[in-house]
């Protein structure tokens, strides 16, 4: 744009007398020239004034009349025919600019051509559609001060069109979130004539990428931008979402968003605040970081159920309990929340120890906490102190661990204290709350002769040496299917806890997640919520029959047992009786058995229940139950909500109602195709078993057959001292492999090393030479590798 003088516009007409010139009447006319006649928002649009005839012209002024809400006026100048003179332009109002040119001599002889040009811009939030600049109170004065007769111009037309003119990130610039967690991008576009009505979100487009370099998004690789759905509006913008954490690994990333109307191949490129730019609006970040360790549930007591046993725990802590030493018989009182342990016989004695103990593992943790609560009557002792020992002989004592007991459990507590280093990863910790003091709790003086109680116990660690293995959801057992017999596992690990799925999903497909100790428990989430509970039965029912060998639903079709069963009319019932060849303890068991003979739809499912182990637990409420008929057959499983220590020993496991839903036409039988027990963390598939319809268990012989897979079965029993038996099973013959490892990796034991026919195996272990702790044991063929692991307690 060329320099310009401005002078007051009311001044104009004063300069013009002083100006010498000529007179010369003149038919002339005016015209208003675009830039463009289709033009976008944020644009610049120049309107030229031009003579078109011949003339004398020395003056021009004009009011120029526009829509604010569509342009902004910028400037006005004088050019052609007023080269060298000068020009001015001010507001009238807010729609009417007033703008004159004149010049400062005489043309030598009359010209045409071109006298103002003004410039406006497009404003960038407005509608689209036809707009115009109107000239009104034009003036065309000649050298001689004499008007020029003229034609003024027409209304200068234009059109605004449909445009992006805003794209913008709607979240804050840096963003971090832990591996798992969900986070939407928010983006925000406008386009003129497009967002400011509703219904248009299908003409618009938008992408969000994530990239790992920090770059202009224009140059980013194709394949990293993904569609956003649409959010609704916000005032004039439109709002596009789209998540974009799921299975995207650790790290940090530049997030930035595209925009196209009508696929017409114009991308728009937003970073924060408006289009993107690398120093003004740039890329926003997200960072994906590792979830925290998991805090695992060493051992915990809460005494609701009046037993001194655990009521949580790993499995190396089943049968930690709590005692008191040198004080009186443990009792149990209202507590915290529920019952406590109460022991009275706290008074002093300088030379008698009084304290409670329990003695947990930590193999395989590290960084122990402890919480408890405790209190006194007013007449119980007041003072304790936490001490920790891998021998209980030489104590230490906990820093923070001084406890001060009143007559209520908001005192006396301890919160996630952190025990010393030594005590991590060790077999056996005993840690004890000693009474330290004479004094009562009411202060009296005088000597200690009511109770203490204690309540709350948990004791927790993290896995230092997690890892991440695959979950298929519904496989419990991680042996590739999914059947009734994963409905045990759920009994075995009830109520275990541990590291949330990075991604929660019910799909027979694989799902990492962090191994949860023991690892057993990890396939026992089956849906990835961080607790074994009734909700992992939905995936075991979306995926039952599923294989991740073949990639189909499989059946089994080989009978362990049969027995016949006369044709029935419908209506009428079949009552099968389900038998182990010798008795064995067990506090769940899950079935398979197929009616053979008659069609699927002859017959159905009248009732399944467990014999009398499972009749107690069943009226209380404890028992978890599972029936599913498929195709031509029942799979059934009854299990202990949780671990029970009590199994019974018995022979009699279930009886099964069938009822014909209509006629049979032919005899049928009723086959055993598979029968497994628990018995509180152990599973195990019976070789034997007897399906009868005489309840006394008259048997019939099995016939004999090959295992369907190669798979490696829990030992037992387990725990166990000092000898165990480790089962499996070969679907083909094999070079063989069975070795023992103790819990820091060194092989112990070689159990196996030879060829094999297919067929079960179990294989002798006897550890009387090694000392009490976890160990695993390995089975390795040419096409299958399996580690369970087995606790030895002497």
């Amino acid at each position: 744009m060329g320099y310009r003088t401005m002078i007051p516009f009311f001044l104009v007409p004063a300069l013009i007398f002083l100006l010498p010139g000529f007179t010369q009447a003149q038919d002339v006319s005016l015209t208003a020239n675009l830039s463009a006649e289709e033009i976008r928002p944020t644009e610049q649009l120049e309107v030229i004034i031009t003579l078109n005839d011949p003339a004398d012209v020395y003056f021009l002024s004009a009011e120029v009349v526009y829509d604010p809400q569509v342009l902004r006026f910028i400037s006005a100048e004088h050019i052609g025919l007023m080269e060298g003179g000068l020009s001015v332009a001010e507001p009238l109002s807010q729609n009417r600019i007033g703008a004159a040119v004149v010049r400062t001599s005489a043309l030598e002889e009359p010209a045409s051509g071109n006298l103002m040009r003004m410039l406006f811009e497009v404003r960038r939030y407005v509608d689209s559609g036809e707009s115009l600049i109107r000239f009104e109170n034009v003036e065309l004065v000649n050298s001689e001060d004499e008007p020029i007769p003229f034609e003024p111009p027409d209304d200068a037309l234009f059109e605004v069109e449909e445009a992006i003119t805003d794209i913008r990130l709607a979240i804050p610039a840096n963003n971090d979130i832990t591996e798992g967690d969900s986070f939407f991008v928010l983006a925000d576009v406008f386009a003129s004539g497009v967002t400011a009505t509703t219904g248009n979100d299908e003409r618009l487009q938008l992408w969000v990428a994530l990239s790992e370099e920090n770059t202009d998004p224009s140059g980013w690789d194709e394949g990293l931008w993904r569609l956003m759905e649409f959010a609704g509006t916000e005032e004039a913008y439109y709002r596009y979402e789209e998540e974009v954490a799921f299975q995207t690994p650790l790290g940090t990333y530049y997030i930035a968003v595209r925009a196209e109307l009508d696929e017409n191949g114009e991308l728009f490129y937003g970073g924060l605040g408006d289009f993107w730019d690398p120093q003004t609006n740039p890329s926003a970040t997200l960072t994906i970081s590792e979830q925290p360790p998991f805090r695992y549930s060493i051992a915990a007591w809460d005494f609701d159920d009046e037993t001194l046993t655990v009521s949580q725990s790993l499995p190396q802590n089943d049968d930690a309990v709590i005692e008191v030493i040198g004080a009186g018989n443990i009792g149990f009182a209202a507590g915290a929340s529920g019952r406590a342990a109460s022991v009275s016989g706290w008074s002093f004695d300088p030379e008698i120890e009084k304290y409670w103990q329990v003695i947990v593992s930590t193999v395989g943790l590290e960084s122990i906490q402890l919480s408890s609560k405790q209190s006194s009557t007013d007449a119980g002792p007041r003072d304790f102190v936490l001490q920790v020992s891998l021998d209980g002989v030489d104590w230490t004592d906990v820093s923070g661990g001084t406890v001060v007991l009143q007559n209520n459990f908001t005192s006396g507590v301890l919160d996630q204290l952190s025990l010393p280093g030594f005590t991590y990863d060790q077999e056996d910790v005993h840690i004890r709350w000693l009474l330290n003091s004479a004094e009562r709790v009411d202060e009296s003086g005088g000597s200690v002769s009511g109770q203490s109680r204690i309540d709350d116990i948990l004791i927790t660690g993290t896995n230092p040496n997690a890892e991440r293995v695959e979950v298929w959801p519904g496989d419990t057992m991680n042996n590739g299917v999914v059947n009734e017999e994963d409905v045990l596992v759920l009994s075995a690990y009830w109520n275990s806890r541990g590291p949330l799925a990075v991604y929660q999903t019910r799909a027979w497909e694989a799902r990492p997640v962090e191994n949860w100790l023991p690892i057993e428990a990890t396939f026992a989430d089956a849906n990835g919520d961080g607790v074994v509970n009734q909700s992992d039965l939905l995936p075991i029912g979306l995926n039952f029959g599923q294989s991740r060998i073949t990639g189909k639903q499989v059946w089994p079709d080989e009978a362990i047992a049969s027995v016949p069963l006369s044709r029935m009319n419908a209506g009428e019932e079949a009552v099968l009786y389900i038998f182990a060849d010798e008795e064995i303890p067990l506090t769940g068991l899950s079935m398979r058995i197929n009616i053979s003979g008659v069609d699927e739809y002859d017959w159905n499912i009248s009732s399944v229940r467990g014999l009398e182990w499972s009749e107690d637990w069943k009226d209380e409420g404890r028992l978890l139950e599972f029936n599913t008929r498929i195709d031509e057959g029942i799979s059934s499983a009854i299990a202990h909500r949780g671990v029970a220590r009590a199994g019974s020993k018995t022979n009699e496991l279930a009886e099964v109602t069938i009822v014909a839903v209509s006629d049979w036409e032919a005899d049928a039988a009723a086959e055993l195709v598979r029968v497994s027990v628990v018995n509180g963390r152990e599973i195990m598939t019976l070789a034997n078993a007897v399906i009868s319809t005489d309840a006394d268990g008259n048997i019939t012989d099995p016939p004999v057959e090959l295992p369907e897979l190669t798979q490696l079965l829990q030992n037992f029993p387990n725990p166990f001292n000092p000898t165990t038996t480790i089962r499996y099973t070969l679907a083909q013959p094999s070079d063989v492999r069975v070795d023992v490892y103790n819990a820091l990796g060194a092989r112990v034991a070689t159990l196996i090393q030879e060829a094999q026919a297919a067929g079960e195996y179990a294989v002798p272990f006897d550890a009387t030479y090694l000392s009490s702790g976890v160990y695993f044991y390995r089975l390795q063929t040419q096409n299958y590798t399996r580690t369970r692991s087995m606790v030895l307690i002497k």
